[in-house]
């Protein structure tokens, strides 16, 4: 889905859900999953979630939010909220998948065969030119490298 599929401030209330200090998929999934919309879930949170979520839910950090959305409109990034139809099955195999995925590129390669590439931080020179040779033969032979954007040896 690209940003401008949802509204500004649909998106902008996702992003903010997202930013929420000590919540993720197993906080957040079945308030999702029970109907709430992002929007909703800041405006009032239900009934009988613990106190320390519901008060995140209160304190959104709007500015981070505004950031990223600003990030989300440069050309080639978009986001893929779970729900959606493009969202990759494999992923809802998961315990508890990732509420979101923030693209760069083609999402039409979400549908195709994946690995990543997880290491170090700080990695050694052969390590990064192994990793390097490992991906792009990987990737000559329709294998998509997928990163989790961290700062490892996948960037």
């Amino acid at each position: 889905m690209d940003a401008v599929s949802l509204s500004d401030d649909a998106l902008l209330a996702w992003l903010a859900l997202l930013r929420l200090p000590q919540t993720g998929p197993r906080s957040l999934s079945p308030l999702l999953a029970d109907g709430h919309a992002p929007q909703q879930l800041l405006k009032k949170p239900p009934a009988g979630v613990p106190e320390a979520l519901a008060r995140a839910l209160r304190q959104p950090d709007w500015d981070q939010a505004e950031q990223d959305l600003k990030w989300l409109r440069e050309s080639g990034n978009q986001f893929l909220p779970l729900g959606d139809p493009n969202y990759p099955e494999l992923l809802l195999e998961l315990a508890d998948p990732p509420l979101a995925l923030f693209l760069r590129g083609n999402a039409d390669l979400l549908h195709s065969p994946q690995i990543s590439v997880v290491g170090s931080r700080n990695a050694s020179r052969g390590g990064l030119e192994n990793a390097r040779q490992f991906s792009q033969f990987l990737a000559t032979a329709g294998i998509v490298i997928t990163s989790g954007m961290a700062l490892g040896i996948d960037t």
